[in-house]
């Protein structure tokens, strides 16, 4: 690396010290690239990015998120050693950082570390165990004890393969090449006629598990994994991914129990900790608590640990401990995020609103400088969606689509009160909860290139192009796409993706015998709350107050013009309706449904399910009123918001008047080309104590 040089800020036993007192902080705080943006310039360009990333770092020597990319880029190179020079000081000063981890395992094999590559990518699948790269390579390094006795090592020896016959080798080496080529349903056939071949081939067995485990994929995983404890039981990897399968289906006391056969041997990693802790939270155990805090007992930098902890209500000691951790140098720019969005609500919790307020804009301001936001797009869409989308489009569709009832589609803006109607219907013997299922903006993204050189050619223009046989095809895709998650066999499921409701012209389209809700709550309470909860790169209006009332008027608008276009065809649910009138407007639901009335359903809080997004603590609670006009505790901040909202706010409950449709011949060209970047398209409801993982969390999404 010549003469160039970081400083990590560390002590001589590699450990950044930690302060009692919390540092001021700039208003803007100096942001790298975004981890998406990082990831795509890695993967089209490492030169570039490692160059970029140097650049970076003389300005800003501690900057971690760009000592990651800089190793990261080194590693990608075949540079290893100079990438292990980057990134083991930068897992001391940050070991919450699972990329760094990853990465540094990566290159450990090219610096032929195999024994240490092995502990950075188990300390990396412990902060993300959904991490395919990860598993994928600690399954290529790992040796597996055998039937007849041979031992189980960190690093395999490679003459224990002459065990194995010479066709469940090939075999299991044609599945691999198959899972790197995307072909996933042969890769698996692969390894099912490898484990037919050779039983006690435990790599091939690994592999079949964790690669369904990275996809959050948990059917058919356990007596897997209980093959692999056979010849293995104390292994303690082996156990967590028993006791987060358990978890993953609902077994919550099993994992508990699974959990705790091993989490004694857990003194380095946070990250069982936080899972045992949900699967306590979630069994309402209160020894969650503790379970969080040892996580942030081992990392004190660890951010979804203090995002739990906080979630758990903590008390106001935890503040401290917050502050300290943000005064920390070098704080990853992801950690930095959610430990002032959790301070936020810690001091909100206190009722110090002002200092909760400035928590929450200091987390969304570091968001914004990091992303674009996608508002005027969000525009373009509802404007043109609104021209296109006529009575007489859906009129000569009639009879298009897959005729299957099965899905009923909950929609709305986050923190609207989806999590919560969810809750109410998965508590009837008929309907299953399936959360968040991404297929139908997967399925916008795919047509949307099918005619580039269309002007019109994006979503949802290349709808009009859909005949009634690819309508058929597109909703039975949706229909296996959603069949991996339905373990109950009930007749009827739930799609929660809030971002849907772009989507109704493509839902009547391809199930036209799908249900559609439409949940509606306050506007400053729905727009506010999105403002203070992580939507990590899902949702970048929320990370300004303007912004995010343009979102919530666009949406108000173009769910007029499918009442207008489709009338009936959407059940809007208001939120404080639902609450304050709950019993009346659960049966109305209900009868709209065609469901028959089920005590059950007003219980919904005794509903055992697993709760995926970051509403699943007020779900687990009896209804109250507390999540109505939260937003008049900020009413001094909110002027940008409310001036954004104007006549809809002002037509609370109702809806104003707005402007007719301008017709497709009038719309202008330029316009056209962005729709399908719109941010309608890709928006989820994560939970923000983790960006991309299932987890375990009446104030909505509820």
């Amino acid at each position: 690396m010549g003469d160039f040089k970081i400083s990590w800020g560390v002590d001589g036993n590699g450990v950044v010290p930690m302060t009692a007192a919390p540092v001021a902080e700039p208003e803007i705080v100096p942001v790298f690239l975004a981890p998406k943006r990082a990831a795509d310039l890695l993967r089209k360009d490492t030169a570039a990015a490692g160059k970029l990333a140097r650049e970076w770092l003389v300005a800003h020597p501690m900057d971690a998120d760009a000592a990651y990319v800089l190793g990261a880029a080194l590693r990608r190179q075949g540079r290893c050693e100079e990438a292990v020079a980057v990134l083991e000081p930068l897992t001391i000063s940050q070991p919450q950082m699972p990329l760094a981890w990853r990465e540094l395992g990566g290159a450990l094999i090219g610096c032929d570390r195999k024994p240490d590559a092995v502990e950075a990518l188990i300390r990396a699948l412990d902060l993300d165990y959904c991490d395919k790269e990860a598993w994928y390579a600690l399954g290529d390094l790992l040796n597996f004890a055998q039937s007849d006795g041979a031992a189980a090592g960190a690093v395999p020896d490679r003459s224990s393969f002459g065990r194995i016959p010479t066709g469940a080798l090939a075999t299991k080496l044609m599945a691999d090449t198959a899972l790197r080529e995307g072909r996933r349903e042969e890769f698996e056939a692969l390894l099912f006629r490898t484990l037919e071949i050779a039983p006690d081939f435990g790599a091939a067995r690994f592999r079949f598990v964790t690669m369904r485990f990275a996809d959050r994929d948990v059917r058919g995983i356990l007596p897997h994994i209980d093959v692999l404890l056979k010849f293995e039981p104390e292994n303690a990897l082996f156990r967590s991914l028993k006791a987060l399968a358990l978890f993953w289906t609902r077994e919550f006391d099993a994992a508990i129990v699974e959990f705790e056969s091993f989490i004694g041997q857990c003194s380095d990693r946070p990250g069982a900790w936080l899972a045992y802790g949900r699967a306590l939270r979630a069994a309402r155990n209160a020894n969650a608590v503790f379970a969080f805090r040892k996580a942030i007992e081992i990392v004190p930098t660890y951010s979804e640990a203090h995002v739990a902890l906080v979630n758990a209500k903590s008390g106001d000691a935890h503040v401290e401990v917050i502050r300290a951790s943000l005064a920390q140098p070098g704080l990853p720019a992801e950690d930095r995020i959610r430990m002032h969005f959790a301070l936020g609500k810690a001091l909100e919790c206190s009722e110090l609103f002002p200092e909760s307020f400035a928590n929450y804009r200091r987390s969304n301001m570091i968001l914004e400088a990091r992303g674009d936001s996608d508002g005027a797009n969000n525009k373009f869409y509802t404007r043109h969606a609104r021209a296109f989308f006529t009575p007489d489009f859906f009129r000569a569709r009639a009879g298009f689509g897959c005729p299957e009832p099965d899905p009923i589609f909950i929609v709305g803006m986050p923190r609207s009160g989806t999590t919560l109607v969810e809750q109410i219907l998965s508590s009837h013997s008929l309907v299953e909860a399936l959360g968040e299922v991404t297929a139908l903006p997967e399925t916008g993204r795919r047509l949307a290139p099918d005619r580039p050189g269309d002007p019109r050619g994006g979503y949802p223009y290349v709808l009009g192009n859909l005949d009634a046989k690819r309508c058929h095809q597109i909703g039975q895709q949706y229909l296996q796409s959603t069949r991996a998650r339905r373990v109950f066999g009930t007749p009827f499921f739930t799609d929660k993706l809030p971002g849907n409701f772009a989507h109704v012209g493509l839902i009547r389209l391809a199930l036209p015998n799908a249900r559609i809700i439409d949940v509606r709550r306050h506007p400053l309470d729905c727009c506010f709350s999105c403002y203070k909860h992580y939507f990590p790169a899902e949702l970048s209006p929320a990370q300004n107050l303007t912004e995010m009332g343009r979102f919530y008027t666009d949406y108000v608008e173009l769910m007029a013009h499918f009442d207008e276009v489709l009338p009936g065809q959407v059940y809007r649910v208001p939120y404080e309706d639902l609450v304050q009138n709950f019993e009346p407007e659960v049966r109305g639901l209900l009868d709209h449904l065609g469901l028959p009335f089920e005590e059950q359903c007003l219980r919904f809080h005794e509903n055992s399910r697993l709760v995926l997004t970051m509403s699943a603590d007020q779900v687990s609670t009896p209804l109250y009123e507390s999540g109505i006009g939260q937003w008049r505790h900020y009413e001094h901040w909110l002027e940008p918001l409310k001036r954004e909202l104007g006549p809809v706010l002002d037509a609370w409950p109702g809806v104003p008047k707005f402007s007719p449709a301008i017709p497709l011949a009038a719309q202008t060209s330029p316009e056209r080309a962005n729709l399908t970047r719109t941010g309608f398209i890709g928006l989820r409801q994560l939970p923000f104590d983790s960006a991309s993982k299932i987890r375990a969390s009446s104030e909505p999404d509820q």
